[in-house]
């Protein structure tokens, strides 16, 4: 793994990735409540998304020169009430207890907060893409939200399913006092054929730019290719 400001630097640098990322953080901002308190990102890596998100609290368990604080998301140092909203992009599928996270995050939002997060997708080419190229698991049979974990990058892809699709009335039956929220599904094909952030391809960025914009025009058409969704979980009392 790169180091966290060199990964930032990359993704700025080329046209294709900075709008990607710029459409998904751009989407979870719109989506801060207007309510006092904070506004937090968990698993910020190297505070990337402060650049969408002005004034953004950007933390994670991995400490980064770029960070606002070192913290576990299964033990949030907030005080009751005290945040509008947490942000956790692509990060929700690498807590090994999920469960834990709502609760502190329950804890922490004023109503009206929300926790935003964009997180794998489930439909027909995320499936493919994520049991059958992607290196980190994907395990829709797993029985319960948790898993043993001994580095921050382990994970199962398939929480966001698990969590919104299987178990969807447990989740409710849990926390009765979060409304969720699908909003849409982000992030084309496109971003196969650019290889993503660690296997860049030779394609140009400026093109692959093109090609995404084609597809965010396509709106839920497109549902079945996308390979991430953008969900809220708004605290309502």
């Amino acid at each position: 793994m790169s180091p966290p400001a060199q990964v930032s630097a990359f993704i700025l640098g080329d046209p294709y990735l900075r709008e990607v990322y710029a459409s998904v953080y751009r989407t979870l901002a719109g989506l801060i409540p207007d309510v006092g308190g904070a506004v937090v990102e968990i698993g910020a890596g190297s505070a990337l998304g402060r650049t969408w998100i002005p004034g953004l609290i950007c933390t994670d368990i991995v400490p980064a020169g770029e960070l606002d604080a070192v913290v576990d998301a299964q033990q949030l140092p907030f005080a009751p009430g005290s945040l509008r909203a947490i942000v956790v992009k692509d990060g929700l599928h690498h807590l090994p207890d999920v469960a834990a996270f709502l609760d502190e995050a329950v804890r922490c939002l004023t109503p009206g907060g929300a926790v935003l997060m964009c997180e794998p997708y489930w439909g027909p080419l995320a499936r493919l893409v994520y049991t059958r190229l992607h290196p980190e698991p994907y395990d829709p049979a797993r029985p319960e939200w948790h898993f043993t974990s001994g580095s921050a990058w382990d994970s199962n892809q398939a929480l966001p399913w698990i969590l919104l699709r299987r178990d969807r009335a447990r989740l409710h039956a849990r926390w009765p006092h979060l409304r969720v929220r699908e909003i849409a599904t982000a992030v084309g094909p496109s971003y196969l054929l650019s290889g993503g952030v660690f296997s860049r391809t030779p394609l140009s960025g400026r093109l692959l730019r093109i090609v995404h914009r084609w597809e965010q025009g396509r709106g839920r058409s497109l549902d079945r290719w996308r390979l991430s969704i953008i969900v809220s979980l708004e605290r309502i009392r």
